[in-house]
């Protein structure tokens, strides 16, 4: 119940960043249940910052920070495809 309530705070978060109103909110709910994308890609659950974020192909994506956002822009293709592989087995971690 937390997690989705945290989620949902996000998602309200980045709706107020974004200018578009006329989208499907749940389409901007977090990948990776809101960690760091660039954490999940190398296999760890990080906790993220939701004022660091990218859209990419429809999907919400999150960083820890600066930095995380700018390792995943330099390959965001490469990154999204390690987090989408790891992603089942972070998710199993406490």
């Amino acid at each position: 119940m937390r997690r989705h309530l945290a989620s949902i705070g996000i998602a309200t978060a980045l709706l107020a960043t974004t200018a578009a109103a006329s989208f499907a909110p749940a389409r901007y709910l977090p990948a990776y249940d809101g960690f760091s994308a660039t954490g999940v890609s190398m296999g760890v659950k990080l906790r993220s910052n939701p004022r660091v974020f990218a859209l990419r192909n429809g999907r919400t994506y999150l960083f820890s920070d600066a930095q995380a956002k700018a390792a995943f822009e330099e390959d965001a293709a490469g990154v999204i495809a390690k987090a989408d592989a790891n992603w089942p087995a972070v998710k199993r971690r406490k």
